[in-house]
């Protein structure tokens, strides 16, 4: 299990109403569920600063405190990563595709693809990387582009002073990266030769080694994106969402 501390969502406690510049669609719309996957990816661009009404911290860059993420002995990357003053960039850029919504069973389903989504840190990670023993410390910079990420989206609602919202109760990913790019300063300490060889070979190996840390990654994500869109969801009444 990882352990994930944001700097992230503003508590509101009143009911807010969403900006003026995001566009909105009908439920009777027959491209419902397109209309809505172009319509978040929009909105996603025009809060690439955050919005405080909304809870909604800066999404360029998209930061997080700290994140720990343990080993995986059966893994060719068994290593214990710890990472602090991490930004994500490229979160508010993609398209939406395959979007179906179901309102009535309160389930969603779709493809987000981004070109490209990047991750700044410090970090320290000790353990197993292939075959070679590590025990790091450093900046770090783990890079994915043509992202295609699968999402399936449990939700509910509930009431609040007479009026309906919708909350996000599970949020599964499937990520799929088309190339990702690592890059660990100081994997061997006092040795920069060494360091630098295993590098490359890292990112001779990036997909084995993605494919071990995946799992982990999409944890994260899912968090991330399960908060943001809680923090808006938890303020906005359905029925300003979708219109009838």
């Amino acid at each position: 299990m990882f352990r994930l501390i944001l700097l992230c969502c503003l508590v509101v406690a009143n009911a807010v109403h969403l900006p003026e510049n995001f566009k909105l669609c009908s439920k009777k719309d027959p491209d419902f569920g397109n209309c809505v996957g172009t319509n978040m990816m929009d909105a996603l661009s025009k809060l690439k600063d955050g919005n405080k009404n909304l809870g909604v911290p800066s999404l360029e860059p998209f930061s997080i405190d700290r994140m720990e993420i343990p080993g995986n002995e059966a893994a060719s990357v068994n290593l214990n990563q710890n990472y602090k003053s991490v930004k994500f960039y490229g979160m508010s850029q993609g398209i939406a595709k395959n979007v179906k919504i179901d309102l009535e069973n309160c389930h969603w389903s779709f493809n987000a693809i981004s070109p490209k989504i990047q991750m700044l840190s410090e970090y320290e990670m000790k353990g197993k990387l292939l075959v070679f023993p590590i025990n790091g410390f450093g900046k770090s910079n783990t890079t994915m582009t043509d992202l295609d990420v699968r999402y399936e989206i449990d939700c509910s609602y509930n009431e609040k002073n007479g009026k309906k919202y919708m909350k996000f109760d599970k949020i599964k990913m499937n990520m799929k990266p088309g190339k990702v790019y690592f890059n660990f300063e100081n994997l061997f300490p006092g040795n920069a030769q060494m360091s630098a060889t295993l590098d490359k070979t890292v990112n001779e190996n990036s997909e084995v080694v993605f494919n071990d840390v995946k799992s982990a990654f999409e944890e994260v994500f899912s968090q991330i994106w399960n908060n943001l869109a809680n923090s808006v969801l938890s303020k906005v009444p359905i029925d300003e969402i979708f219109l009838n």
